[in-house]
């Protein structure tokens, strides 16, 4: 099972390589989204290694573990944007209502962040059994 991991994992570096020199940028270059996907792409192959998933669990492995990590990914985003507006927000005097509102907002983002990921895992324990739970919880760390 693990050529076929190795196999998808390349095709991804390939693929990431073909889109940057279509875009005329060196292969060397690649632009960090493309990165994220290839580090993305190897934490599948890692975590079907060390989760020892049957040929049955992987399919719904993979779709689930890319749920987890596109709400990750988004939500990392989402935050990013949220601190960058409560940074502008602190730094250019603006009155306390305001400063109040851009912290509930982080607030509000981080509970449903927290949501999120509890729902994705959730899911990814579905296809899992007991001990792989365990063993994906110390492959993520």
């Amino acid at each position: 099972m693990r050529g076929p991991l190795v196999c998808a994992f390349l095709c991804c570096v390939g693929m990431a390589a073909a889109e940057a020199q279509e875009r005329d940028v060196p292969v060397g270059r690649l632009a960090p989204a493309e990165i994220q996907r290839l580090f993305d792409a190897y934490a599948l192959v890692q975590a079907q290694d060390a989760l020892q998933l049957g040929e049955t669990q992987y399919g719904q492995f993979v779709a689930r573990m890319k749920a987890l990590q596109d709400a990750r990914h988004r939500n990392h985003q989402a935050r990013l944007k949220l601190l960058r507006e409560l940074g502008q927000a602190a730094g250019a005097g603006v009155g306390d209502s305001v400063l109040r509102e851009r912290l509930r907002a982080l607030r509000e983002h981080d509970e449903k962040n927290a949501a999120d990921l509890r729902r994705a895992y959730s899911a990814l324990d579905e296809v899992l059994d007991l001990r792989q739970q365990a063993r994906f919880r110390l492959f993520e760390e």
